[in-house]
């Protein structure tokens, strides 16, 4: 779902790049460990001082027991249920047998040399126990420290052996940057930009997004529309009547049989996002941008795109040269380098920049004409970093400017949604399809909303319709489907939640007649 959150896909990253940085945290770690392991033998040892003055002096101490004999005796005449405790007393709870019970004859009260020897052995019991936890936590750490140092040689070795140098003088290197040296650390600074400029992470983006996305369109192998002539001007009369799936497939045969037809390319992206179908619509979307980089309703859906797959680098890339290659705006951008996009995760950095940007671009505008693509370019922004009442605001006045965008309204009951506001986005959904009947996303979304308010029936229902509009016109012996595992994986979730089990296995089959009659559902004709 477009700027969903919820029940998005995880995908798996590039794995990073090496990070000398992070390596030095770990030898300092590994030092501040070795340091800790003499503190804490040192505690050791004090507290087996302690203990050893501590018993001495309770020995010292046993006349105590002989005048609390006497004591005990002068008052038996004058007995009272309290009684007598001794000045001094370890500070753990004494025995029971050291307590005077209240119905023993006073006569029968026998104090034996024996309790202070039971005590005694008590103590030394007690103290040996803490010994041996003492050493055992000695012991762990030590073990930690040495997987540590294994963990820290590991690294060592592999750096040298990717960057051909001795693992010696890197650890050496290493053990001397302790003393904050000046000139090691501009050394240092200066080995990894040297690092950074080789040629091998001149295209880390492209080796990204290749490993990310598909490289090139993945079409359909058996097209029914295969042959057709002006197959372009078909596919936008199907797509006005809201028959997507056709449309898509029309667009599909016109880029084929003109590889360089930028409009094309441009409504199959569009029409792949409409479908559910994000990663052909970035490589779609991709491949007319290549075409034609001024294509600025191209370059903000593959901002969208992007955000949806949680690429939130790319996209505030995307959103940046969209300012760039805008006639009106591109005077506020001093520079088109984008940053090398080895993660997915934006900067804030990097997010304030871009909302800088369109904020000097919207107050560029005449007032009282407002320009809904800056807001919608904030609204995807705030969108990226989670900030949904912005954006709300950002749709909403964009809103103002188109009130008959489907899309708009969408997205505005997308944010809704992911700021928690579930009601208010069906009313946002009910508008976009309104203007726009066969808006498969948007039936999509309005789904979730309704799981979201726990509504699961209605929920499957709006699955169930927009499967049925993918289906259209699908042809069985194509060998993929134009139905969206999207939209399957979430129809399996809310039937297990609907606690229909008996519905599992039709969704494993991708039986959707079988669902059909069991909710009622006429197929869209």
């Amino acid at each position: 779902a477009e700027f969903s959150t919820s029940h998005q896909e995880t995908y798996s990253f590039v794995p990073q790049t090496f990070n000398m940085q992070l390596l030095l945290n770990e030898m300092h770690g590994i030092e501040k460990l070795s340091n800790m392991a003499s503190v804490k033998e040192n505690q050791r040892t004090d507290c087996e001082k302690i203990s050893n003055e501590w018993k001495t002096e309770y020995f010292e101490k046993s006349s105590v027991l002989e005048n609390f004999k006497n004591d005990f005796k002068s008052q038996t005449h004058g007995f009272q249920s309290s009684f007598y405790r001794p000045s001094y007393h370890p500070l753990y709870r004494p025995l029971h047998g050291i307590y005077h019970k209240p119905n023993m004859n006073v006569q029968q009260i026998q104090w034996r040399p024996e309790c202070l020897n039971e005590t005694s052995n008590i103590l030394e019991e007690k103290f040996s126990e803490e010994n041996r936890t003492a050493c055992e936590i000695l012991t762990k750490i030590e073990d930690e420290i040495s997987a540590e140092e294994d963990q820290a040689n590991k690294w060592v070795h592999e750096y040298a052996t990717n960057y051909n140098e001795n693992p010696a003088t890197i650890v050496e290197d290493l053990t001397q940057s302790s003393d904050g040296s000046e000139e090691y650390w501009v050394k240092l600074q200066e080995n990894w930009n040297e690092l950074f400029s080789q040629e091998q992470f001149q295209n880390e983006e492209e080796l990204f997004l290749n490993t990310y996305t598909e490289k090139d369109y993945r079409f359909e192998s058996k097209n029914p529309f295969a042959g057709i002539k002006n197959s372009f001007e078909e596919g936008l009369t199907k797509l006005n009547e809201g028959d997507l799936i056709s449309a898509i497939l029309l667009f599909e045969e016109a880029v084929q049989v003109n590889p360089s037809h930028v409009d094309a390319w441009k409504y199959l992206g569009t029409s792949q996002a409409e479908n559910e179908q994000e990663m052909l619509a970035i490589c779609a979307l991709k491949k007319c941008l290549d075409l034609n980089p001024e294509n600025l309703e191209a370059r903000m859906a593959l901002a969208v795109s992007y955000t949806n797959e949680c690429m939130q680098t790319q996209a505030c890339n995307t959103l940046k040269a969209w300012i760039h290659y805008n006639p009106r705006y591109s005077h506020l951008v001093s520079e088109t380098r984008n940053d090398l996009n080895v993660t997915s995760i934006v900067s804030s950095s990097v997010v304030k920049e871009i909302e800088n940007l369109f904020l000097a671009a919207a107050r560029i505008s005449p007032e009282g004409n407002i320009d809904a693509d800056i807001q919608i370019g904030l609204g995807v922004l705030y969108n990226i970093v989670g900030d949904y009442v912005k954006a709300i605001d950002c749709f909403n006045t964009g809103i103002l400017a188109r009130p008959d965008s489907a899309n708009l309204w969408n997205k505005l009951g997308a944010t809704l949604a992911n700021s928690g506001r579930s009601d208010e986005a069906i009313e946002a959904y009910r508008n976009a399809l309104e203007l726009r009947p066969g808006f498969i996303r948007c039936r999509y979304n309005l789904g979730i909303s309704c799981v979201n308010l726990k509504a699961y029936p209605q929920a499957i229902e709006h699955f169930l319709v927009a499967l049925n509009m993918q289906k259209k016109n699908e042809d069985p012996t194509r060998t993929a489907s134009t139905m969206s595992e999207n939209i399957w994986s979430t129809l399996r979730m809310t039937s297990s939640l609907l606690g229909r089990k008996d519905l599992l296995s039709a969704v494993d089959r991708r039986d959707l007649n079988f669902f059909n009659d069991a909710f009622k559902i006429n197929e869209v004709s």
